[in-house]
């Protein structure tokens, strides 16, 4: 062997074994990696989360589903069956994301009116629509006293006394406009009276209230009559 060769050979078994890390210092390294990948990841998930609530075309910010058929970027069809604001079909088999880019969103909503692989979707003007909700709103809260009927019961065998009592009040419904539904029963432990028995009791409550309008005349089912009156 070549002398030159030999001594080197002999300072590489001589030379110390390569040093590992110690445990403090892959820890430190480990940290350090741990700060530069953090904020990255942060900032990923700091974009996902703010891409999940931006509200779709259509939708207003920050706004809570409702109970009412998916429109525009609700509707989860890929392709539905497009119906203009006139009721004609534009499209059969219309990708979604077209149609929502086709019309004016300010004036007009995208509602699915039916179901099915391909649901029908049709626009609506958004004033037309805004004015049948608060007409069916106010309708609902306001009821006329014509539209409420109230409910007078009595037995067979009431008294005199008791009739017209209950009567009286039935005439003062009647004179607020309300319309009366007078229900005559059996009670439990009285007498039952025969049908004549009966149509005699129903024609001393119709002589009463002679002044108003049978709008219902006395109807009998089994052990049960039933009239209804309003004001003339």
């Amino acid at each position: 062997m070549h002398p030159t060769i030999a001594r080197f050979s002999v300072q590489l078994t001589r030379s110390a074994p390569l040093a590992r890390p110690s445990l403090a210092a892959t820890t430190s390294t480990l940290k350090t990696c741990n700060r530069l990948t953090f904020p990255v990841q942060r900032h990923v998930l700091t974009a996902q989360r703010t891409m999940a609530s931006k509200p779709t075309r259509g939708e207003r910010p920050g706004s809570k589903p409702m109970d009412r058929p998916p429109r525009d970027g609700e509707i989860t069809a890929r392709f539905i069956t497009y119906v203009d604001a006139e009721g004609q079909v534009v499209q059969q088999r219309a990708p979604l994301e077209q149609v929502l880019r086709q019309y004016d969103s300010s004036k007009y909503f995208l509602v699915q009116v039916g179901g099915g692989p391909t649901p029908v979707c049709r626009l609506f003007e958004k004033k037309a629509m805004f004015e049948r909700q608060k007409a069916k709103k106010k309708s609902k809260q306001v009821k006329t006293p014509e539209a409420i009927v109230k409910e007078i019961m009595l037995g067979w065998n009431v008294s005199a006394h008791d009739m017209d009592h209950k009567l009286r009040h039935a005439k003062q419904f009647l004179d607020k406009g309300n319309k009366v539904k007078i229900e005559i029963v059996n009670k439990k432990g009285q007498v039952r009276l025969t049908r004549d028995e009966q149509k005699e009791y129903v024609d001393r409550i119709m002589e009463q209230l002679t002044e108003y309008k049978p709008t219902k005349p006395p109807a009998f089912s089994g052990g049960t009559c039933i009239m209804q009156f309003e004001k003339k």
